[in-house]
């Protein structure tokens, strides 16, 4: 097995919280692996290692932005220093693997590994990559994919296995019996940035839906919202949570989520959820909406933001929804094949 793998991901709690899940995983079956995490100061990402004991090491991204700003052309300073500082950790720490989730800051430590002959692997959580991970898998040894979809945009031979990289709690939640409420619970988890629509729309319609009880969680940009909420008996806020335990048990006792669709669609399809998805979309590539498409086969709803007017109306359809109380088997194959892969190194 690997004796270090370097971590790198951030910006969302979606690139955060699977790198902490592969990460418990892996210290689990092999003790003696150590692990080092490079992000952003400041961020999601340098809270959640520290709140795991996991060392951490920032270091200087810069944004890939698809829209003129000023800022652009600070960019390749920012990615060239970013790179130096990667280099730099790298040679201090000697890690034998880089394990990349993805977010703007895995760019430069993809490239100072690419430079040092570090072995990357890559896990992309959406059905079309981002400008980071497009680049970042050009670089990469082995790369896993949440959706197949995603393949067409990768060398194929290094595409290693499909699956996304849910926590055991999720394994163990789903397996749990859980008494359904005389209410229908809806969830609404939309993330911190372009949540102001749907929270608009919520707050238009919870006056003729007080028979349903919601949990709203807020995100930390987001915070505004909150006395506006509070006024309504039915609904229940959380601004953020950095334990994942927490959050996932606010997931498992509702029937139906409201939600953009990033890569948090897998956690509501393990716990059983029904999904209202409406897609940011500014999202590069428009993922958002393709990750929607594909969850729209599989039965869930699909709601462009243009036509958020039309939310009241699909709700109506789940106004008395309750989950199935069957259980569902969550699928952690994709941990055992990246141990494997690790171990071979």
């Amino acid at each position: 097995m690997c004796k270090k793998i370097l971590l790198v991901g951030g910006g969302t709690g979606w690139h955060v919280f699977p790198l902490i899940n592969l990460q418990i995983f892996l210290q689990k079956k092999y003790p003696e692996t150590q692990f080092h995490w490079i992000g952003e100061a400041n961020s999601i990402e340098s809270r959640v290692a520290k709140e795991n004991s996991i060392r951490f090491s920032p270091v200087i991204c810069g944004k890939l932005r698809r829209y003129f700003s000023i800022k652009t052309f600070l960019l390749p300073f920012q990615i060239f220093t970013g790179i130096v500082q990667s280099v730099a950790i790298i040679m201090r720490e000697e890690p034998t693997a880089i394990f990349s989730k993805g977010g703007y800051v895995s760019l430069p430590v993809a490239i100072a590994g690419w430079i040092l002959r570090i072995p990357i692997y890559l896990h992309e959580s959406d059905s079309i990559p981002g400008v980071a991970n497009k680049i970042v898998g050009r670089f990469a040894s082995w790369i896993f994919c949440a959706f197949p979809e995603a393949d067409k945009f990768f060398e194929q031979k290094k595409i290693l296995w499909h699956g996304s990289l849910l926590s055991a709690e999720i394994r163990v939640m789903a397996q749990e019996v859980v008494t359904p409420n005389t209410r229908t619970q809806i969830l609404i988890s939309c993330g911190s940035q372009g949540s102001a629509t749907i929270f608009d729309a919520i707050l238009d319609l919870l006056p003729r839906a007080q028979d349903i009880d919601f949990h709203i969680l807020l995100g930390v940009k987001n915070l505004d919202y909150r006395a506006k909420f509070e006024q309504f008996p039915n609904v229940t806020i959380a601004d953020f949570f950095y334990n994942q335990n927490d959050y996932l048990r606010m997931v498992q006792k509702c029937d139906v989520v409201i939600a953009r669709s990033g890569s948090s669609i897998f956690e509501f399809e393990a716990l059983g959820l029904h999904m209202i998805l409406i897609p940011h979309p500014f999202t590069g590539n428009n993922h958002q909406y393709w990750n929607a498409v594909a969850f729209e086969k599989k039965g869930h709803e699909l709601l462009e933001q243009k036509n958020i007017g039309q939310l009241e109306k699909i709700l109506e359809k789940y106004r008395t929804y309750k989950k199935s109380p069957e259980k569902i088997v969550v699928d952690r194959t994709i941990f055992h094949i990246i141990a494997a892969t690790l171990s071979q190194k």
